[in-house]
Parts: C-alpha cells; structure tokens; sequence
C-alpha cells in the first residue's frame, strides 16, 4: 500500500516536470529532447492508473447528487469517445493523436482524470506520507524561489515562472494543515514559502494566483483560528501578524502599486484591456444553441481574436474552457460535485484535514474566472483528490486526534 502511496506523489513531481519542459520547449531553452515530455506524461498517468487499480473506492455525494455525478461520468466519456473518433485538429496538423495526448497539457488527460480519481480511495496515510515528501520538496522550492529572485526576475517569462513550481506538490495543502505537526517551524517554512511566492506573483503581475494564494492565506487564518491544536498564545500570534500586515500594506502603499501586478491594474477596466478582445471573441464565435449545450469537443478551435480569422484552443478562463469543451452538459455537473464536495468537507467534517480541503475547493471554483482551467497537473489531479476524498464518509468521520497520530507518529519510514 505505501509503494502506491509514493507512486502517485512521484506522480505530482513528474507533471511539475512536465510542464516545465513545454515552456522549456516553447521558448527554446536548455535544448531538453522533446520526447522527454511524452515521457514523463506517459509515467505519470500511468502512476496515476496504477494507484487506482490497487485502490479503488465509490464516490458517495449523496442520494440526490449521485445522478449528476453520472451524468459528468457518461458526458466525460461521450467527449472522450468522439476526439478519438476524429483526432484531427486545424490547429495541430504535424501532430499525431498519441503525440496531443501525452504532450498537450490542456488536451485529453485533463478530461480522463476525473475518471479515475472519482473512484479512487484516499486515506490518512496517503496523506501522511503526502505531507512530509512535500515537506521535504519545499526546501529546494525555496531554494529556486530565492535563486529567481537573486538573479532577476524577468516579467512574462514563463519558464521562469512554472520553474518555480517544479518541487511544489502540495504547498497550499502543508499551509493549511502544518498546525496538526509537533515541530511548529514547519509552519513558519511553509510560510515563508507562500510569501515568497506572493512575492513573485506580484512581480510577474499574476493576478488571479496572487488573488488565489490570498485567499489560501486567509483560509490558513481560518482554520488555525478554529483548531484548538492552537494555544491562546498562538491565536493572539495570528491577530497581532495580522495587525501588522495591515500597518505595513498602509505605510508601503505607495510601493506597493509601483509593483507590475498593481501596474496593471485590478479593476474592470484593467481586466478588459487585458482580456476583454480574447473573452468578446469568445462570445462572438460561441453562441449557437448546440455549442451552449453540448460545447464543441475536446478537440475544436475557438475563435482568439474579434473580427479575425485566428483560432486557438484556449481559452484564459476555467468557466469558459469548460463550457467551450463540454457545453453546459459538462460545466453544470461539474461546478455541482465541486461545491457539494466543498459543503460535505467543510459542514459534515470532523476534522481540519477535510475542511483545509473543501477550503481549497471553493477557492478553485472562485478562481476560475480567470484561471484554473483543466490541465494535466499537479494542482488539478489534487483537486479530484479533494473532491474524492470530502465524498467518502470514512474521512469526514476521522477525529483530528487521529490525524495528528497519523502525521506525528506514522511507525516507519518511506
């Protein structure tokens, strides 16, 4: 059982890689072989598979849900089905159909995971040993943060900026549960982490991830207000470093908007000088009954630009990806077992494990609109994890007593 434990979590690390060497192989860095990424993409779904086949498990969202969940099951697999009927594409014409599955990431697999992380069993010790091999990656992901900030953060890089994503297979889950270990300096180390990472979010002028690690940041306070893992002591920690960040967002105001993400701008105006053409595009192409209702395929094109003959396959919004792909037939069913699985982990939870879950639910449902679109990666294979596991009763019914045994006295090594 722990060999398909440390099976998929080698999983997470390979999709980091993976996407790595796209924008490696985009901007013609480092001259890494292309069939590496087909390569690590095989590996890792196949991992994926694995864990699966030695853990399966039913989903139970409950009697009234349970007929959308096979309503996404059947629409995934129809979509799925038809791609593979017709694999050509406009827009890939050099590309074979082996070759758009395993180095796409924004084709087919995302599509297909949902399949297998619905029906596969998650439990304390999967999770346990998540959290100290992610414990143990932060230190070389701190050590690349630092790097990027010492010789120079490049703006609009996007090497650079999935480079220092490459060790994180679970930061924004360690942030939210650090408070169950015994050594309190995990927290600060994974603190220290997501600062950083706001950091660089800020120079890059990544608007929605830096809203999106807010709103972890502030899920952080809220479960480590609630736990009573936590002293008073502690508690008056948190309201006192809050106060200060307060003092301190006032007195480095002025700085603070000089930054490229304030640069650019958080207001309507600001988001529509960005995206407003490629969403009014969207809208233009995309408007016919059928493509509403059944979206037009995994593999169709959508107009980039208004008033142009330029396609792409992407679109730079979560909802929209998904209404484009699959219709309503699949956004609908989708946006349901998400926020029902957020409702079950948070309100019908006994522990802060399932709760920091469902947290990180809704803040992915929240971000959407300008990101978190499906794709063959680490952040999306664990929210599956997270709606799989905030379905199953079992852990929802755990005390935190048991998972602060299961994290702080795990019997063995890796």
């Amino acid at each position: 059982m722990q060999k398909s434990y440390k099976i998929l979590i080698l999983a997470f690390f390979l999709m980091n890689l993976f996407l790595w060497i796209i924008y490696c192989e985009m901007l013609q860095k480092y001259g890494i072989p292309t069939v590496t990424k087909y390569i690590l993409s095989f590996i890792a779904i196949s991992f994926i598979i694995f864990y699966r086949l030695t853990n399966p498990s039913k989903p139970t969202p409950g009697a009234l849900f349970y007929p959308v969940l096979i309503v996404f099951i059947g629409w995934s697999i129809v979509l799925l089905f038809l791609v593979s009927l017709n694999p050509h594409s406009e827009l890939w014409p050099g590309l074979s159909f082996p070759q758009r599955i395993l180095g796409q990431q924004f084709f087919f697999l995302p599509y297909v995971l949902p399949l297998i992380l619905l029906y596969a069993k998650f439990d304390l010790n999967f999770f346990s040993h998540l959290f100290h091999i992610a414990l143990i990656l932060i230190i070389p992901a701190i050590l690349i943060q630092l790097s990027i900030i010492l010789f120079g953060i490049a703006v609009g890089d996007w090497e650079q900026q999935r480079r220092a994503f490459i060790f994180d297979i679970g930061s924004s889950f360690l942030l939210l549960i650090a408070h169950y270990s015994k050594k309190k300096y995990i927290f600060n180390i994974v603190l220290l982490y997501t600062l950083l990472m706001i950091f660089l979010f800020v120079q890059w002028g990544r608007r929605a991830m830096l809203i999106d690690s807010i709103l972890v940041m502030f899920a952080m306070i809220i479960l480590r207000l609630k736990t009573y893992f936590l002293t008073f002591n502690d508690r008056i920690k948190i309201y006192f470093a809050g106060f200060l960040l307060i003092i301190v967002i006032l007195s480095f105001g002025n700085i603070a908007e000089s930054t490229y993400v304030f640069q650019r701008g958080f207001n309507k105006e600001a988001i529509d000088q960005s995206r407003g053409s490629v969403y009014e595009a969207f809208f233009l192409d995309f408007h016919t009954t059928s493509d509403w209702i059944f979206g037009r395929g995994l593999g169709a094109a959508i107009s980039r630009e208004a008033y142009s003959d330029r396609l792409a396959d992407f679109v730079e919004s979560g909802f929209l990806v998904l209404l484009y792909k699959g219709g309503l037939l699949y956004l609908i069913p989708f946006l349901i077992l998400l926020l029902r699985a957020s409702y079950l982990g948070f309100y019908k939870s006994n522990n802060d494990l399932v709760k920091a879950l469902a947290l990180l639910l809704l803040i992915y449902v929240i971000s959407m609109y300008a990101w978190n679109w499906p794709e063959f990666s680490t952040k999306y294979v664990f929210m599956w994890i997270s709606i799989s596991v905030c379905y199953t009763q079992e852990l929802r019914n755990a005390s935190n007593e048991e998972i602060y045994r299961k994290i702080n006295f795990r019997g063995g090594s890796f």
